[in-house]
Protein backbone atom coordinates (compact mmCIF):
# COMPACT_ATOMS: atom_id res chain seq x y z
CA UNK A 1 0.00 0.00 0.00
CA UNK A 2 2.98 2.42 0.63
CA UNK A 3 4.13 1.60 -2.80
CA UNK A 4 0.74 3.18 -4.08
CA UNK A 5 0.54 5.93 -2.23
CA UNK A 6 4.06 7.42 -3.23
CA UNK A 7 2.54 6.74 -7.04
CA UNK A 8 1.34 9.75 -8.85
CA UNK A 9 0.27 8.37 -11.63
CA UNK A 10 -1.64 5.49 -9.91
CA UNK A 11 -3.09 8.30 -7.63
CA UNK A 12 -4.77 10.27 -10.95
CA UNK A 13 -5.32 7.30 -12.25
CA UNK A 14 -7.72 6.16 -9.01
CA UNK A 15 -8.87 10.25 -8.33
CA UNK A 16 -10.53 10.38 -12.04
CA UNK A 17 -12.47 6.78 -11.81
CA UNK A 18 -13.89 8.02 -7.76
CA UNK A 19 -14.67 11.30 -9.24
CA UNK A 20 -16.37 9.80 -12.61
CA UNK A 21 -17.87 7.41 -10.65
CA UNK A 22 -19.53 9.97 -8.11
CA UNK A 23 -21.88 11.16 -11.12
CA UNK A 24 -22.55 8.03 -12.24
CA UNK A 25 -23.62 6.56 -9.05
CA UNK A 26 -25.68 9.61 -8.94
CA UNK A 27 -27.50 9.52 -11.80
CA UNK A 28 -27.99 6.04 -12.17
CA UNK A 29 -30.28 5.78 -9.06
CA UNK A 30 -32.01 9.03 -10.12
CA UNK A 31 -32.82 8.20 -13.66
CA UNK A 32 -34.50 5.14 -12.48
CA UNK A 33 -36.63 7.62 -9.98
CA UNK A 34 -37.39 9.17 -13.21
CA UNK A 35 -38.34 6.45 -15.41
CA UNK A 36 -41.17 5.70 -12.21
CA UNK A 37 -42.87 8.64 -13.03
CA UNK A 38 -43.33 8.07 -16.15
CA UNK A 39 -47.02 7.05 -17.58
CA UNK A 40 -45.58 4.29 -18.77
CA UNK A 41 -43.65 2.99 -15.90
CA UNK A 42 -43.29 -0.03 -15.27
CA UNK A 43 -41.54 -0.83 -18.72
CA UNK A 44 -39.50 2.39 -18.41
CA UNK A 45 -38.18 0.92 -14.95
CA UNK A 46 -37.59 -2.02 -16.50
CA UNK A 47 -35.91 -0.31 -19.54
CA UNK A 48 -34.03 1.46 -17.29
CA UNK A 49 -32.91 -1.41 -15.25
CA UNK A 50 -31.33 -3.90 -17.74
CA UNK A 51 -29.94 -0.86 -19.75
CA UNK A 52 -26.71 -1.68 -18.37
CA UNK A 53 -26.30 -5.41 -19.65
CA UNK A 54 -26.23 -3.52 -23.11
CA UNK A 55 -22.83 -1.58 -22.32
CA UNK A 56 -21.75 -5.12 -20.93
CA UNK A 57 -22.40 -7.05 -23.49
CA UNK A 58 -20.57 -4.75 -25.94
CA UNK A 59 -16.98 -5.33 -23.97
CA UNK A 60 -15.54 -6.99 -26.74
CA UNK A 61 -15.90 -4.45 -29.54
CA UNK A 62 -14.92 -1.68 -26.73
CA UNK A 63 -12.39 -4.12 -25.65
CA UNK A 64 -11.17 -4.72 -29.48
CA UNK A 65 -11.50 -0.51 -30.16
CA UNK A 66 -9.14 0.03 -26.69
CA UNK A 67 -6.25 -2.79 -27.81
CA UNK A 68 -6.28 -0.62 -31.39
CA UNK A 69 -6.60 2.82 -29.91
CA UNK A 70 -1.95 4.08 -30.21
CA UNK A 71 -2.49 6.93 -27.51
CA UNK A 72 -4.79 5.57 -25.25
CA UNK A 73 -4.29 8.48 -22.45
CA UNK A 74 -5.13 11.06 -25.38
CA UNK A 75 -8.37 8.31 -25.59
CA UNK A 76 -9.55 8.59 -22.32
CA UNK A 77 -9.14 12.22 -21.92
CA UNK A 78 -11.64 12.84 -25.48
CA UNK A 79 -14.17 9.85 -23.58
CA UNK A 80 -14.27 12.03 -20.69
CA UNK A 81 -14.92 15.33 -22.49
CA UNK A 82 -17.63 12.96 -24.58
CA UNK A 83 -19.44 11.75 -21.97
CA UNK A 84 -19.54 15.63 -20.80
CA UNK A 85 -21.07 16.47 -23.59
CA UNK A 86 -23.94 13.59 -23.62
CA UNK A 87 -24.94 14.71 -20.41
CA UNK A 88 -25.03 18.37 -21.16
CA UNK A 89 -27.45 17.20 -23.84
CA UNK A 90 -29.42 14.77 -21.31
CA UNK A 91 -29.25 17.95 -18.66
CA UNK A 92 -31.07 20.32 -21.54
CA UNK A 93 -33.66 17.30 -22.83
CA UNK A 94 -34.68 15.88 -19.17
CA UNK A 95 -36.14 19.26 -18.44
CA UNK A 96 -39.04 18.37 -21.37
CA UNK A 97 -42.32 16.97 -21.12
CA UNK A 98 -42.12 12.97 -20.70
CA UNK A 99 -42.98 11.14 -23.58
CA UNK A 100 -41.99 7.61 -25.22
CA UNK A 101 -39.31 8.89 -27.13
CA UNK A 102 -37.50 11.57 -25.02
CA UNK A 103 -37.11 8.90 -22.53
CA UNK A 104 -35.58 6.15 -25.29
CA UNK A 105 -33.40 9.31 -26.28
CA UNK A 106 -32.30 9.89 -22.45
CA UNK A 107 -31.61 6.01 -22.13
CA UNK A 108 -29.15 6.07 -25.12
CA UNK A 109 -27.88 8.68 -23.68
CA UNK A 110 -26.72 6.84 -20.84
CA UNK A 111 -26.18 3.67 -23.14
CA UNK A 112 -23.54 5.36 -24.95
CA UNK A 113 -22.05 7.21 -22.03
CA UNK A 114 -21.63 3.50 -20.03
CA UNK A 115 -20.05 2.01 -23.57
CA UNK A 116 -17.47 4.71 -23.87
CA UNK A 117 -16.88 4.04 -20.07
CA UNK A 118 -15.73 0.45 -20.92
CA UNK A 119 -13.55 1.40 -23.68
CA UNK A 120 -11.96 3.77 -21.24
CA UNK A 121 -11.58 1.21 -18.99
CA UNK A 122 -9.89 -0.97 -21.99
CA UNK A 123 -7.57 1.81 -22.81
CA UNK A 124 -6.49 2.27 -18.69
CA UNK A 125 -5.66 -1.69 -18.09
CA UNK A 126 -2.50 -1.58 -20.27
CA UNK A 127 -1.52 2.01 -18.64
CA UNK A 128 -2.06 0.04 -15.05
CA UNK A 129 0.34 -2.73 -15.95
CA UNK A 130 2.97 -0.12 -16.51
CA UNK A 131 2.09 2.55 -13.96
CA UNK A 132 2.11 0.02 -10.85
CA UNK A 133 4.95 -2.10 -9.84
CA UNK A 134 4.38 -6.01 -10.46
CA UNK A 135 4.68 -6.90 -6.87
CA UNK A 136 1.96 -4.41 -6.42
CA UNK A 137 -0.63 -4.62 -9.23
CA UNK A 138 -2.92 -6.97 -7.14
CA UNK A 139 -3.59 -4.59 -4.53
CA UNK A 140 -3.65 -1.87 -6.91
CA UNK A 141 -6.68 -3.42 -8.91
CA UNK A 142 -8.15 -4.35 -5.43
CA UNK A 143 -8.05 -0.90 -4.37
CA UNK A 144 -9.79 0.48 -7.84
CA UNK A 145 -12.64 -2.25 -7.34
CA UNK A 146 -13.08 -0.75 -3.48
CA UNK A 147 -13.21 2.59 -4.00
CA UNK A 148 -15.48 1.80 -6.77
CA UNK A 149 -17.82 0.01 -4.83
CA UNK A 150 -17.60 2.43 -2.11
CA UNK A 151 -18.80 5.25 -4.15
CA UNK A 152 -21.73 3.16 -5.86
CA UNK A 153 -22.66 2.20 -2.12
CA UNK A 154 -22.64 5.58 -0.51
CA UNK A 155 -23.64 8.30 -3.21
CA UNK A 156 -26.74 5.88 -4.66
CA UNK A 157 -28.02 6.21 -1.41
CA UNK A 158 -27.09 10.12 -1.77
CA UNK A 159 -28.97 10.29 -4.84
CA UNK A 160 -32.36 9.15 -3.55
CA UNK A 161 -32.57 11.31 -0.53
CA UNK A 162 -30.95 14.33 -2.40
CA UNK A 163 -33.06 14.10 -5.64
CA UNK A 164 -35.94 14.39 -2.69
CA UNK A 165 -34.73 17.23 -1.25
CA UNK A 166 -33.91 19.01 -4.69
CA UNK A 167 -38.00 18.30 -5.77
CA UNK A 168 -37.12 15.90 -8.40
CA UNK A 169 -34.94 18.20 -10.35
CA UNK A 170 -33.27 16.14 -12.78
CA UNK A 171 -31.58 18.43 -14.90
CA UNK A 172 -29.16 19.33 -11.38
CA UNK A 173 -27.70 15.44 -11.59
CA UNK A 174 -27.36 15.85 -15.25
CA UNK A 175 -25.33 18.35 -14.59
CA UNK A 176 -23.45 17.44 -11.53
CA UNK A 177 -22.46 14.20 -14.32
CA UNK A 178 -21.51 16.91 -16.75
CA UNK A 179 -19.20 18.54 -13.37
CA UNK A 180 -17.87 15.07 -12.93
CA UNK A 181 -16.54 13.69 -15.86
CA UNK A 182 -15.03 17.36 -16.80
CA UNK A 183 -13.46 16.95 -13.30
CA UNK A 184 -12.11 13.84 -14.13
CA UNK A 185 -10.93 14.93 -17.58
CA UNK A 186 -8.75 17.68 -16.27
CA UNK A 187 -7.10 15.55 -13.53
CA UNK A 188 -5.87 13.43 -16.15
CA UNK A 189 -5.03 16.28 -18.57
CA UNK A 190 -2.71 17.54 -15.27
CA UNK A 191 -1.21 14.88 -15.17
CA UNK A 192 -0.75 13.82 -18.83
CA UNK A 193 2.95 14.16 -19.56
CA UNK A 194 3.34 11.44 -16.74
CA UNK A 195 1.15 9.07 -17.91
CA UNK A 196 2.00 9.16 -21.26
CA UNK A 197 5.27 7.76 -19.97
CA UNK A 198 3.34 4.43 -19.07
CA UNK A 199 1.96 3.90 -22.98
CA UNK A 200 5.84 4.83 -24.20
CA UNK A 201 7.80 1.64 -22.99
CA UNK A 202 5.15 -0.81 -24.21
CA UNK A 203 5.01 0.90 -27.74
CA UNK A 204 8.98 0.52 -28.42
CA UNK A 205 8.84 -2.48 -27.35
CA UNK A 206 5.97 -3.34 -29.73
CA UNK A 207 8.08 -1.60 -32.49
CA UNK A 208 10.90 -3.85 -31.32
CA UNK A 209 9.59 -7.27 -31.84
CA UNK A 210 7.69 -6.14 -34.90
CA UNK A 211 3.83 -6.72 -33.25
CA UNK A 212 1.48 -5.67 -35.96
CA UNK A 213 -0.45 -3.93 -33.17
CA UNK A 214 -3.33 -2.19 -35.92
CA UNK A 215 -3.96 -4.36 -38.87
CA UNK A 216 -5.40 -7.40 -37.12
CA UNK A 217 -9.29 -7.67 -37.98
CA UNK A 218 -12.26 -7.50 -35.16
CA UNK A 219 -12.83 -11.01 -36.25
CA UNK A 220 -9.31 -12.18 -36.34
CA UNK A 221 -8.56 -10.00 -32.56
CA UNK A 222 -11.96 -12.35 -31.35
CA UNK A 223 -10.53 -15.54 -32.72
CA UNK A 224 -6.73 -15.15 -31.22
CA UNK A 225 -7.93 -13.95 -27.58
CA UNK A 226 -10.57 -16.65 -27.28
CA UNK A 227 -8.23 -19.08 -28.74
CA UNK A 228 -6.02 -17.94 -26.10
CA UNK A 229 -8.81 -17.85 -23.31
CA UNK A 230 -9.35 -21.76 -24.34
CA UNK A 231 -5.97 -23.01 -24.64
CA UNK A 232 -5.01 -21.87 -21.57
CA UNK A 233 -5.94 -24.38 -19.26
CA UNK A 234 -6.17 -22.02 -15.81
CA UNK A 235 -8.12 -19.18 -17.38
CA UNK A 236 -10.49 -21.67 -19.23
CA UNK A 237 -11.27 -23.50 -16.10
CA UNK A 238 -11.82 -20.21 -14.13
CA UNK A 239 -14.28 -18.80 -17.00
CA UNK A 240 -16.35 -21.72 -16.64
CA UNK A 241 -16.76 -22.09 -12.66
CA UNK A 242 -17.34 -17.69 -13.43
CA UNK A 243 -20.46 -18.78 -15.40
CA UNK A 244 -21.87 -20.92 -12.72
CA UNK A 245 -20.52 -18.29 -9.77
CA UNK A 246 -22.85 -16.15 -12.10
CA UNK A 247 -25.75 -18.61 -12.11
CA UNK A 248 -26.48 -18.90 -8.61
CA UNK A 249 -24.34 -15.33 -7.22
CA UNK A 250 -26.10 -12.51 -9.15
CA UNK A 251 -29.56 -14.64 -8.40
CA UNK A 252 -29.05 -14.37 -4.77
CA UNK A 253 -30.48 -9.97 -4.07
CA UNK A 254 -33.95 -11.30 -5.89
CA UNK A 255 -34.01 -14.61 -3.85
CA UNK A 256 -33.56 -12.61 -0.47
CA UNK A 257 -35.92 -9.48 -1.44
CA UNK A 258 -38.41 -12.09 -2.65
CA UNK A 259 -38.35 -14.63 0.42
CA UNK A 260 -38.05 -12.18 3.03
CA UNK A 261 -41.35 -10.89 2.06
CA UNK A 262 -42.80 -14.51 3.72
CA UNK A 263 -40.35 -15.43 6.07
CA UNK A 264 -40.84 -12.86 9.19
CA UNK A 265 -38.74 -14.83 11.50
CA UNK A 266 -35.53 -12.95 9.68
CA UNK A 267 -36.82 -9.73 9.79
CA UNK A 268 -35.16 -6.83 11.82
CA UNK A 269 -37.22 -4.68 12.64
CA UNK A 270 -39.45 -5.14 9.06
CA UNK A 271 -39.35 -5.92 5.61
CA UNK A 272 -37.45 -2.53 4.33
CA UNK A 273 -35.18 -2.53 7.53
CA UNK A 274 -33.79 -6.07 6.77
CA UNK A 275 -33.47 -5.71 3.34
CA UNK A 276 -31.55 -2.50 3.63
CA UNK A 277 -29.40 -4.36 6.85
CA UNK A 278 -28.34 -7.20 4.01
CA UNK A 279 -27.53 -5.23 1.45
CA UNK A 280 -25.40 -2.85 3.17
CA UNK A 281 -23.29 -5.94 5.30
CA UNK A 282 -23.12 -7.38 1.73
CA UNK A 283 -21.16 -4.03 -0.10
CA UNK A 284 -19.35 -3.33 3.06
CA UNK A 285 -17.79 -6.86 3.03
CA UNK A 286 -17.41 -6.37 -0.64
CA UNK A 287 -15.27 -3.15 -0.01
CA UNK A 288 -13.20 -4.57 3.18
CA UNK A 289 -12.58 -7.68 1.39
CA UNK A 290 -10.99 -5.61 -1.87
CA UNK A 291 -9.26 -3.38 0.79
CA UNK A 292 -7.58 -5.72 3.04
CA UNK A 293 -5.74 -7.45 -0.52
CA UNK A 294 -2.90 -8.93 2.03
CA UNK A 295 -5.03 -10.10 5.01
CA UNK A 296 -3.36 -13.62 4.19
CA UNK A 297 -6.12 -15.04 1.96
CA UNK A 298 -3.74 -13.97 -0.90
CA UNK A 299 -1.70 -16.74 -0.08
CA UNK A 300 -4.45 -19.34 -0.96
CA UNK A 301 -4.83 -20.54 -4.72
CA UNK A 302 -7.97 -18.36 -6.43
CA UNK A 303 -9.67 -21.79 -6.86
CA UNK A 304 -9.44 -22.45 -3.09
CA UNK A 305 -11.11 -18.77 -2.44
CA UNK A 306 -13.82 -19.27 -5.03
CA UNK A 307 -14.88 -22.67 -3.09
CA UNK A 308 -14.47 -20.74 -0.21
CA UNK A 309 -16.87 -18.46 -1.43
CA UNK A 310 -19.55 -20.39 -2.91
CA UNK A 311 -19.36 -22.15 0.94
CA UNK A 312 -20.35 -19.18 1.83
CA UNK A 313 -23.64 -19.34 -0.29
CA UNK A 314 -23.88 -22.46 0.92
CA UNK A 315 -24.23 -21.04 4.46
CA UNK A 316 -26.53 -18.62 3.25
CA UNK A 317 -28.80 -21.01 2.26
CA UNK A 318 -28.84 -23.19 5.07
CA UNK A 319 -29.77 -19.16 6.83
CA UNK A 320 -32.96 -19.48 5.22
CA UNK A 321 -34.00 -23.07 5.68
CA UNK A 322 -32.69 -23.63 8.88
CA UNK A 323 -30.78 -20.66 10.42
CA UNK A 324 -31.97 -17.20 12.05
CA UNK A 325 -31.06 -13.26 11.27
CA UNK A 326 -27.70 -13.72 12.96
CA UNK A 327 -26.51 -16.34 10.52
CA UNK A 328 -27.86 -14.74 7.83
CA UNK A 329 -26.15 -11.61 8.50
CA UNK A 330 -22.76 -12.73 8.97
CA UNK A 331 -22.90 -15.56 6.38
CA UNK A 332 -24.40 -12.39 3.99
CA UNK A 333 -20.71 -10.22 5.12
CA UNK A 334 -17.97 -13.41 4.67
CA UNK A 335 -19.64 -14.23 1.21
CA UNK A 336 -18.89 -10.75 -0.04
CA UNK A 337 -15.41 -10.80 1.53
CA UNK A 338 -14.53 -13.69 -0.05
CA UNK A 339 -16.14 -13.34 -3.50
CA UNK A 340 -14.41 -9.57 -3.05
CA UNK A 341 -11.10 -11.70 -3.51
CA UNK A 342 -11.71 -13.29 -6.49
CA UNK A 343 -12.13 -10.54 -9.51
CA UNK A 344 -8.96 -8.22 -8.37
CA UNK A 345 -6.95 -11.49 -8.48
CA UNK A 346 -8.71 -12.20 -11.60
CA UNK A 347 -7.76 -9.17 -13.00
CA UNK A 348 -4.24 -8.95 -12.21
CA UNK A 349 -3.41 -12.54 -13.04
CA UNK A 350 -4.86 -11.30 -17.19
CA UNK A 351 -2.81 -7.82 -17.09
CA UNK A 352 0.61 -9.98 -16.30
CA UNK A 353 -0.35 -13.35 -18.75
CA UNK A 354 -2.23 -11.78 -21.41
CA UNK A 355 -0.21 -9.84 -24.69
CA UNK A 356 -0.82 -6.08 -24.38
CA UNK A 357 -2.13 -6.15 -28.14
CA UNK A 358 -5.46 -8.05 -27.17
CA UNK A 359 -5.66 -7.22 -23.37
CA UNK A 360 -8.11 -5.08 -23.16
CA UNK A 361 -10.34 -7.34 -25.87
CA UNK A 362 -9.33 -10.87 -24.07
CA UNK A 363 -10.93 -9.26 -20.62
CA UNK A 364 -14.05 -8.10 -22.63
CA UNK A 365 -14.13 -11.48 -23.51
CA UNK A 366 -14.02 -12.95 -20.48
CA UNK A 367 -16.64 -10.46 -19.10
CA UNK A 368 -18.88 -11.69 -22.04
CA UNK A 369 -18.82 -15.20 -21.13
CA UNK A 370 -19.28 -15.16 -17.49
CA UNK A 371 -22.29 -12.82 -17.58
CA UNK A 372 -24.15 -15.67 -19.34
CA UNK A 373 -25.10 -17.53 -16.26
CA UNK A 374 -26.58 -14.20 -14.69
CA UNK A 375 -30.22 -14.39 -16.57
CA UNK A 376 -30.15 -18.05 -16.91
CA UNK A 377 -29.57 -18.43 -12.70
CA UNK A 378 -31.74 -15.73 -12.26
CA UNK A 379 -35.15 -16.93 -14.52
CA UNK A 380 -34.61 -20.41 -12.91
CA UNK A 381 -34.45 -19.44 -9.53
CA UNK A 382 -37.28 -17.03 -9.58
CA UNK A 383 -39.27 -19.17 -11.61
CA UNK A 384 -38.60 -22.04 -8.39
CA UNK A 385 -39.79 -19.11 -5.66
CA UNK A 386 -42.86 -18.65 -7.75
CA UNK A 387 -43.70 -22.28 -8.90
CA UNK A 388 -42.36 -24.48 -5.63
CA UNK A 389 -42.20 -22.19 -3.04
CA UNK A 390 -39.27 -20.88 -1.08
CA UNK A 391 -37.67 -23.75 0.39
CA UNK A 392 -37.47 -26.00 -2.61
CA UNK A 393 -35.81 -22.96 -4.44
CA UNK A 394 -32.91 -22.43 -1.40
CA UNK A 395 -32.72 -26.49 -1.42
CA UNK A 396 -31.36 -25.97 -5.19
CA UNK A 397 -29.61 -22.74 -4.38
CA UNK A 398 -27.38 -24.28 -1.98
CA UNK A 399 -27.03 -27.98 -3.30
CA UNK A 400 -25.60 -26.04 -6.54
CA UNK A 401 -23.63 -23.91 -5.11
CA UNK A 402 -21.82 -27.24 -2.73
CA UNK A 403 -21.53 -28.85 -6.08
CA UNK A 404 -19.95 -25.97 -7.96
CA UNK A 405 -17.55 -25.51 -4.53
CA UNK A 406 -16.37 -28.75 -4.51
CA UNK A 407 -15.31 -28.51 -8.31
CA UNK A 408 -13.24 -25.52 -7.57
CA UNK A 409 -11.89 -26.99 -4.47
CA UNK A 410 -10.74 -30.06 -6.69
CA UNK A 411 -9.67 -27.86 -9.39
CA UNK A 412 -7.28 -26.16 -7.34
CA UNK A 413 -5.42 -29.15 -6.22
CA UNK A 414 -4.90 -29.89 -10.19
CA UNK A 415 -4.53 -26.78 -12.22
CA UNK A 416 -1.26 -24.43 -11.39
CA UNK A 417 -2.21 -20.69 -11.05
CA UNK A 418 -0.16 -18.22 -12.79
CA UNK A 419 1.72 -16.83 -9.36
CA UNK A 420 1.58 -12.85 -9.01
CA UNK A 421 5.03 -11.32 -7.97
CA UNK A 422 5.42 -10.94 -3.97
CA UNK A 423 8.76 -9.70 -3.90
CA UNK A 424 9.80 -6.11 -4.96
CA UNK A 425 12.31 -6.68 -7.49
CA UNK A 426 10.45 -4.92 -10.27
CA UNK A 427 10.33 -1.07 -10.41
CA UNK A 428 7.34 1.03 -11.82
CA UNK A 429 8.11 2.32 -15.09
CA UNK A 430 6.79 5.71 -14.03
CA UNK A 431 8.60 7.91 -12.15
CA UNK A 432 6.90 8.71 -8.57
CA UNK A 433 6.04 11.76 -7.06
CA UNK A 434 9.35 13.26 -5.19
Amino acid sequence: MRELTKNTAYGTLLAARIIDGIGNSLYNIVFIIYAASMPFKTMAVSLASMAGLIPMLMQVVTGYAADRTQHKVQGVLWVYVAQAALFAGLALFISFPGSWPLFILLLSINIISDTLGMYAGGMLMPLLKHIVPAEELHQAVSLNSAASTTVELVFQAVGASLIVLLQHNYVVFGLINVASFALAAGIMFRQRQLLSQAEAEPAVQAQATHIQVHQSSFFRGFRDALHYLLGNRFLSVTIFLAVFINFVGASQDVMINVTLLHAQRLWIGNYGMTVAIVNTLFGVGMVLGMVFAKDGLQKLPLMTLVGLSLSMLVVVAAAFLWGGRILLCVASFLAAYMIAKVNPRLSAIVMLTVDETHMAQTSGIMGMLVMIGTPLGQALFVTLLNVTGDTTAWLVYGGLSAVIGLVAFVAARLIVEPQLPQTHSNKSKVSEAE
